[in-house]
């Protein structure tokens, strides 16, 4: 993706706001237990949400519909989810941004937080702590 890709879809998605007024969370974990559970507490929250298991799949939603957040696990197969963060923040830098990891890992952190995530949460024992982020902007 180009600066200029970059810049068009936040002229085009200057908001993230849609029609339902409910803001979009882009959830992504390879573990399809994770990803459920993340979709049911974030749609009971009142975000519409967008679950992928791939990141491929999650970099393409990212590109095409600038989410009010993301929230995503930081090992997701060959690839690793802090590259989805950075792209996050490129297509909308007001993006609350969450890593999510199974393992407590100080330089994880650090990398997510240099990313610009504003929390890494373990799995599943800090999930609960999603919500205050995520309500830390309104949507």
């Amino acid at each position: 993706m180009t600066a200029r890709d970059v810049e068009r879809n936040q002229r085009t998605h200057g908001t993230t706001r849609q029609d339902t007024g409910r803001s979009l969370v882009v959830a992504v974990d390879d573990d399809a237990s994770v990803l459920a559970l993340l979709e049911r507490m974030l749609t009971s929250w009142g975000f519409r949400v967008r679950p992928f298991s791939r990141f491929e799949d999650a970099r393409a939603s990212l590109i095409a519909e600038p989410p009010f957040a993301l929230v995503a696990d930081v090992r997701l197969g060959e690839y690793n989810g802090l590259q989805l963060i950075h792209l996050a923040r490129e297509v909308n830098p007001k993006a609350i941004l969450v890593a999510l990891s199974g393992f407590d890992d100080p330089v994880v952190r650090d990398d997510a937080e240099r990313a610009g995530a504003v929390a890494y949460l373990v799995k599943p024992t800090e999930l609960h702590r999603l919500r205050d982020y995520l309500e830390t902007r309104p949507h």
